[in-house]
This record gives structure tokens, sequence and C-alpha cells, in this order.
């Protein structure tokens, strides 16, 4: 099993020092989380917690993911990148395109796409993006990511995203995994016509139960090829990360600021090399 680390709300100005201790512990790769803003009334609720708040404060670091990513993946050969999960229906897809394909460029072909639809409306209103249509917008702007990614000249005419023949440079040097997240139905028959599933752990049995589901979905779609599933969640620890391995979960992404005593940044770095250690001595 691929161990990752997820830095949601971890303070920007450790990332760097953080991705050396995780590159010099093993960690296959590292997951960056995604919010542009918090705003002052959030009234949505949000989906992971039982009581539908957010288990954060308005002042914890969101920081740009791919302007993170790039930065890290200079201070680093071979960690990969992804994002668990970025908000891509709050952007712009030619921006968006542009943005990865410079950070895949930058890191030689290290960079992954975790996308989800969001649960916030605040922040659609925030950006004047419309909150209804997220999830059909995704699906065009996984599209036009593709197309644009080619690295040739493209057209595309959709029923939210329209423009004609351009081509956009830098191209990624290779192809872009697209991995999509969420635990609803629809976001799994989404996740199953791309590359990967990134599921949200609460406990053994959801996620098997969820897992079942993906499965289900992959084979009725008729598709083959590869097919990553990853689980992220604060609850991972070393025993369900083995017990998630055992079912054929391909990655584990493991709440970084869950592990570290503190937010100073040495804790953080034992607690990298520490949960390394402890992991990889029962997963191997």
């Amino acid at each position: 099993m691929e161990l990752w680390l997820n830095l949601a709300a971890v303070d920007t100005g450790d990332l760097l020092d953080i991705a050396v201790a995780a590159e010099e512990s093993g960690y296959t790769g590292l997951a960056v989380a995604d919010h542009l803003v918090h705003p002052g009334t959030l009234q949505s609720r949000y989906p992971y917690s039982a009581t539908g708040d957010v288990v954060w404060k308005p002042s914890s670091h969101w920081p740009d993911a791919w302007v993170a990513i790039a930065a890290m993946a200079a201070v680093t050969t071979r960690l990969r990148f992804t994002t668990a999960v970025y908000v891509a229906p709050l952007r712009d897809p030619v921006a968006l395109a542009k943005s990865i394909s410079t950070a895949a460029v930058i890191s030689r072909g290290r960079v992954g796409c975790g996308f989800g639809s969001g649960w916030m409306r605040e922040e659609f209103d925030v950006v004047g993006q419309d909150f209804a249509d997220r999830g059909k917008r995704l699906d065009e702007i996984i599209e036009v990511l593709r197309a644009l990614w080619s690295g040739g000249m493209v057209d595309y005419h959709g029923a939210y995203y329209s423009f004609d023949p351009v081509q956009m440079s830098p191209a990624p040097p290779g192809p872009i995994p697209v991995w999509l997240g969420g635990n609803t139905a629809r976001a799994m028959r989404r996740a199953v016509r791309h590359d990967g599933w990134i599921g949200s752990y609460t406990s053994l049995e959801e996620t098997i139960d969820d897992l079942d589901q993906v499965r289900a979905l992959r084979l009725e779609s008729g598709r083959d090829g590869a097919f990553h599933v990853s689980v992220t969640g604060p609850a991972l620890d070393v025993a369900a990360c083995a017990a998630l391995a055992e079912v054929g979960v391909d990655s584990a992404i493991v709440s970084l600021r869950r592990l570290a005593r503190s937010r100073a940044l040495p804790d953080i770095t034992a607690a990298i090399h520490a949960f390394a250690d402890e992991a990889q001595a029962v997963l191997a």
C-alpha cells in the first residue's frame, strides 16, 4: 500500500520542510486540501462530521494547491503530489489547466489531480459560480483540462464552457491522473469514469461497503485499465491502513495534523518519521 500524508490545515510556511521530511521517510506522496475562503457566516453542512460543523478555524491555512505543489516539487525528487480534494467548479478551467500543467512540468510529471464538486455554497457565492450545477460543470471541466493538456490546437464547445481553437503551453510531460473524491453515489459514478476514487474513511465497515459500490460501478461501466483507490480521513491509523491494504485499497492518505503533538515544526517532522517507521513495519 502507498502511504501519503494529507496536508489539510498545515501551516503554509512549513510545507517545504514537511516535503523534505516526507521524502526522507519513504512516503509515496503528499495531498493538498483546498478552500478559497472561510465565510463569516457558514450555513452549509460539512458532510464529514457528525454535527455538520467544520473542524477547523477561520484562520486555518488553505494555500493555493498548485503553487504549494510546485514549491514542494522543487525541493524533492521522488515524492508525488495530488489534491484531496480540489474544488474545481470554483475555478475557470482554462486558467486551472495552465496552473496544473505548470506544476506538472516543474515536478517532472509527479502531479495528479483529486477533484470534488464541493459542499460549501458560500464559497461559490463569493466567486459568482452556480452551486446547483457544480457537478455537471465538473464533468465539463475535466474534459476541458484533458483537451488543453494534449499540447495541441484544440477547441471545446459544451453546455457551460466553449472556446475556438487554442493551444496551451507548456503541456504536461505525460498523462495527469484524475481522481474524484466523495462518498455519495453520484461522486462514485463520476470517479469510475476517470482514473481513481478518493473515499472518506469513517470506519472499516463503511469503507468496505463504499469500495464494493465503486468496484461494482467500475465493472458496470465496462472500463478497463488502471484505477486507483485512495482513502483519507482523520481516523486513519496504522491498524486502519493495514486493514484497508487487506481489502485492496491502493493508498492511505493520512492526516498529518492528527499525527503531530503540536503545530511546532520539530514535532511535525518527528511525527512524520515515527508514523512512517510504524506503518512500514506493519505494512511491509
